[in-house]
């Protein structure tokens, strides 16, 4: 089980070490599609993760039912990304548009026939970088067979915490511990271009050839809503350019280590219970300043 990562390392060369004749298409194109009239805000905590990964043009797309409150919050710099909707049901007018390195789908969306579809179209033709988490996954749970219809070209990252890991693998048994979910897991990738990493008080990501757990001890700072969702805009945002440099299985563990290091640096001045994902982004800016001035002395 491989769990050595070089964080300093991977934030200058993510951060602080840009090629100073490089365009915004050069630090990836990002797609975030999330979120309907009963949840609006869970793929805004995934696009404000998103901001932070240095990724340079984000778009963002939610349904007519929640867009005029949900766009109301959203930053300036954001991207409409014009995905095509009715109530909480998206649609594809033309999937040969997405010309995004790095496409993210579910938080917060309706499990409905219609996003199913949506989520087919989107698994059989596009041709990239795809993660798919919280709702996305109990669609697909409901046709396992769609992802063995993937893009030849594309990998697929499945993000589920536990409860939507058993719902996928059809397993019959309740753990808290990743560890147990590694067979299934395994056996669900089926030699395929997917990835699974699994959620839970310590994280693990399952591929095809090996397995990668987050060196993180286990904390309660992040048992709360949204960060899941939070750590999905992460992982999209750095698999959207940081592929130049490191391989996607290093990236994704590095989403997942550097959100338990903004929380606990939160949680470090604050009550453990008062740390949640919006304020542990917000301590990202100051461990990416704090490596930048050790990498000066």
């Amino acid at each position: 089980m491989k769990e050595m990562l070089d964080i300093k390392k991977m934030i200058n060369t993510l951060y602080n070490q840009r090629d100073p004749h490089a365009i915004k298409s050069d630090y990836g194109r990002v797609l975030i599609i999330g979120s309907s009239k009963d949840y609006p805000f869970a793929s805004l905590i995934s696009l404000k993760a998103c901001l932070m990964t240095g990724a340079s043009f984000i778009a963002y797309s939610v349904p007519k039912s929640c867009f005029n409150l949900t766009f109301s919050r959203v930053y300036d710099t954001v991207i409409n990304g014009n995905i095509t909707s009715e109530g909480d049901n998206f649609y594809f007018d033309d999937i040969n548009k997405l010309n995004y390195d790095a496409i993210l789908f579910g938080n917060g969306i309706n499990t409905t026939e219609e996003n199913l579809e949506f989520l087919k179209e989107l698994i059989i033709n596009y041709d990239k970088t795809l993660i798919l988490d919280a709702s996305s996954l109990s669609l697909l749970a409901l046709d396992p067979s769609i992802i063995y219809k993937k893009n030849k070209n594309s990998t697929i990252i499945l993000t589920p915490h536990l409860g939507e890991a058993k719902r996928l693998f059809k397993t019959s048994f309740s753990s808290r511990d990743c560890l147990d979910f590694i067979t299934p897991a395994k056996e669900y990738i089926a030699s395929q271009n997917i990835m699974v990493l699994l959620k839970s008080y310590s994280s693990i990501l399952v591929t095809k050839d090996e397995i990668y757990k987050s060196t993180y001890q286990p904390s309660a700072n992040l048992a709360k809503a949204g960060s899941g969702d939070g750590l999905a805009g992460l992982i999209t945002g750095f698999l959207a350019y940081g592929t130049k440099y490191y391989k996607k299985e290093q990236l994704i563990i590095f989403a997942d280590e550097l959100l338990h290091m903004a929380s606990n640096a939160y949680a470090s001045k604050h009550s453990t219970g008062l740390c949640d994902i919006l304020k542990a982004l917000k301590t990202i800016e100051d461990i990416i300043s704090y490596s930048t001035e050790t990498k000066k002395e």
